[in-house]
């Protein structure tokens, strides 16, 4: 156990002991004639408690006293204020119930362990339980989707300037936002956009949600606070009323279905809301140009590998020399041409013409290198084994006793020793891939 999280014991102990033992406060009731305002207070105390366990629980985890309300993206979430919520009020209230039962019955009341709770506050925690495990359910789909750059771009940076957060702060996941640390959350999560379309923008749905929320909890409070300061709440004829002779409380106290129906109205809208896209994403189309971007990514720098390998080649003629000079120069502004393509494609630009005319112009540097380079001296084009993986092949079979040495180039020596050992694995030049980069990566995972 480190110091930072044994340093909360004390709290921990101390909240525990206030949670549990304030209801047996109400066995004074008798001498100070005041059943009724003991039991508000124990109740009162053991709703501070549970709270107090609970705020150390998030600083112990996240280093924040409302930790147990910040989700796995670093954001208060509104399910988890929710929850947590009514489990203190609930729990609180029921446990402090029954304690006082005990205490508090009579010869002609005798002690109860039986309290009615009504099906509409269970309906209530119900829909919170629901809120709480469908909202992760809901948004895994949007963390499959593939977000737009330049709208992530412009969230990030509204958010990190809004919130004062650090550079970096913000990220996305799929089209979700996340933030990178616990300490970056913020209570405006609570009423702000999940998405990198509307993370930045207060979201009505999680406005009305989190308004009927405080207010359900808050009335239902207060009628609790009645019932406990009241003789014993019962439920007679179909009637709620207070039984002027005991200080037993048989039921908890009713929820207008009119508050009830709201709040089911609320959580329709709150995880309709996670349902229904807020972002622009990357359609089919675009992540087939990303593709093709990418794979010209990977072919200019395989030949400027090759570029600058060929010319330390010693017995190059000077005109060659000066061509491949040429050839580097034209291969390294279409890099920095292909490095822009991802950011293009995503924010919308049509792109085809520049994707066809690059793939022409690295076809054609391939073309103009094989010619300069003859298959004796260095045959490594843009499809060819790079220098890096051709140095672990020839690491592998010079620790197999094959006559190489790990320069990275093609030489005969091993392609004889790759024959070789292919012949010994059964296998002809015919069962490996046919483009030779591909190859000798199967090579050297038989290696």
């Amino acid at each position: 156990m480190n110091s930072s999280s044994s340093r909360y014991w004390p709290f921990y102990g101390l909240f525990m002991i206030l949670a549990i033992t304030a209801p047996f406060a109400t066995s004074i009731a008798d001498k100070v004639q005041a059943a009724g305002n003991v039991r508000a207070g124990a109740w009162f105390v053991c709703i501070v408690g549970l709270t107090g366990v609970l705020t150390m629980l998030g600083l112990r985890s996240r280093g924040n006293p409302l930790g147990v309300l910040i989700d796995g993206r670093n954001r208060y979430s509104l399910s988890r204020l929710q929850m947590t919520l009514w489990s203190i009020l609930v729990l609180a209230t029921l446990y402090t119930v029954l304690i006082s039962n005990a205490l508090l019955g009579t010869a002609n009341t005798p002690p109860s362990m039986k309290v009615n709770i009504q099906w509409e506050l269970i309906a209530l925690m119900g829909l919170s339980v629901a809120s709480f495990v469908g909202s992760p359910l809901a948004l895994s789909v949007k963390a499959e989707r593939s977000p737009n750059e330049a709208e992530v771009s412009n969230t990030a940076a509204s958010l990190q300037d809004d919130e004062k957060l650090a550079e970096g702060a913000v990220r996305a996941n799929g089209v979700l936002i996340h933030k990178t640390r616990s300490k970056d959350a913020r209570l405006s999560d609570l009423i702000k956009g999940e998405e990198t379309g509307n993370a930045a923008e207060f979201d009505l749905p999680r406005i009305q949600m989190l308004a009927i929320t405080v207010i359900v909890i808050g009335s239902y409070a207060i009628d609790l606070f009645h019932m406990m300061i009241n003789r014993g709440l019962k439920f007679v004829d179909n009637k709620f009323t207070y039984d002027p002779y005991s200080w037993v409380i048989e039921t908890f106290p009713p929820i207008d279905d009119t508050l009830l129906v709201l709040v089911l109205v609320s959580h329709g809208g709150y995880l309709t809301g996670k349902l229904i896209p807020r972002s622009r994403s990357v359609g089919k189309g675009v992540s087939m140009k990303l593709g093709r971007a990418m794979q010209l990514s990977q072919k200019v720098g395989n030949l400027l590998r090759s570029f600058e390998q060929s010319l330390n080649i010693d017995n190059l003629l000077p005109r060659d020399r000066d061509h491949l000079q040429n050839l580097n120069i034209n291969a390294k502004s279409l890099a920095s041409k292909i490095e822009a393509l991802p950011g293009r494609i995503g924010a919308g630009e049509t792109v085809d013409d520049d994707l066809a005319r690059l793939e022409g112009q690295i076809d054609a540097l391939d073309t103009s290198y094989r010619s300069i380079v003859s298959s004796e001296t260095l045959p490594i084009g843009a499809n060819d084994a790079t220098p890096e993986v051709v140095i672990e092949v020839q690491k592998q079979l010079k620790d197999r006793d094959y006559p190489v040495e790990t320069t990275g180039i093609l030489d005969d020596a091993t392609r004889l020793a790759v024959e070789g050992f292919i012949k010994k694995q059964g296998l002809s030049k015919g069962d490996l891939h046919s483009e030779e980069y591909r190859r000798y990566e199967e090579i050297l995972s038989l290696l």
